[in-house]
C-alpha cells in the first residue's frame, strides 16, 4: 500500500517505486484554502460615543468601513489604528494585517460668558463661530457690542476679562470669562 498526501496543487503522473515495480499513477489534488483572514477589533476610549462595527475576522484585502457618532456633549477626535492616528470619519482601511482599531472622543469643553453693565446701556453677543448658547464651545468667537441709550448715554470702557473701549471687541473662549461694559450719562462725556 501507498499513501499519498497532499497539500499543494498536483495534477499529474507521479513515480511510484517498489523494490521490483515502477508505478505510475494519476494524481490530482484539490488546493487547500489558502484564504488569508485577519482579526480586526473595534474599540472606544470612553463612554463619549459609539462605532459602527465591533470588528471580526476579515479576508486579506477587504476593506471595511466603520463611523464614529459621538453622543450628546462630546466629539470625535480620532482613530488610532495600530498606533497611528488619522482623522477621517468614516474609516476605511484596507485588512492587509490583524488591527486594533479604536475611536477617540473627547467632552466638548464650555465655558460661560457673564457680561454686566454698568449705567445705562446693553451689551449685544453676537457668536461669531459654532453654536449660540450662554455657554460657549472652547474657541468660540463672540463679538461683544456695547449699546448705549440714545440722547442718554455713552460706551465708556471695559473691565474684568476685556480691556479698553473698542467697540466692538471680540473675545475667544478659552476659560469661563466675566467682563462689564461700562456705560456713562453724556452729561459726563467730554
Amino acid at each position: 500500500y501507498f499513501y499519498i498526501t497532499c497539500n499543494q496543487l498536483i495534477t499529474g503522473y507521479q513515480e511510484i517505486f517498489s523494490p521490483s515495480y515502477l508505478f505510475y499513477h494519476l494524481i490530482t489534488c484539490k488546493k487547500e484554502d489558502n484564504t488569508i483572514q485577519y482579526s480586526v477589533l473595534v474599540a472606544t476610549n470612553s463612554t463619549g460615543g459609539s462605532v459602527s462595527s465591533a470588528g471580526g475576522d476579515y479576508v486579506e484585502g477587504e476593506t471595511i468601513s466603520i463611523s464614529a457618532t459621538p453622543k450628546d456633549g462630546y466629539e470625535f477626535v480620532s482613530w488610532n489604528v495600530n498606533g497611528t492616528d488619522t482623522f477621517q470619519n468614516p474609516l476605511s482601511v484596507a485588512v492587509t494585517a490583524d488591527l486594533l482599531i479604536s475611536a477617540t472622543f473627547v467632552e466638548i469643553k464650555k465655558y460661560s460668558l457673564t457680561v454686566n453693565i454698568k449705567g445705562e446701556g446693553s451689551v449685544k453677543k453676537e457668536l461669531a463661530s459654532t453654536n449660540k448658547s450662554t455657554d460657549y464651545k472652547e474657541g468660540s468667537v463672540i463679538t461683544l457690542t456695547p449699546i448705549p441709550v440714545k440722547d442718554e448715554s455713552f460706551f465708556d470702557n471695559w473691565s474684568g476679562d476685556l480691556s479698553g473701549n473698542q467697540n466692538p471687541v471680540v473675545i475667544t473662549m478659552d476659560s469661563s470669562k466675566s467682563v462689564t461694559a461700562t456705560f456713562e450719562y453724556n452729561i459726563f462725556k467730554k
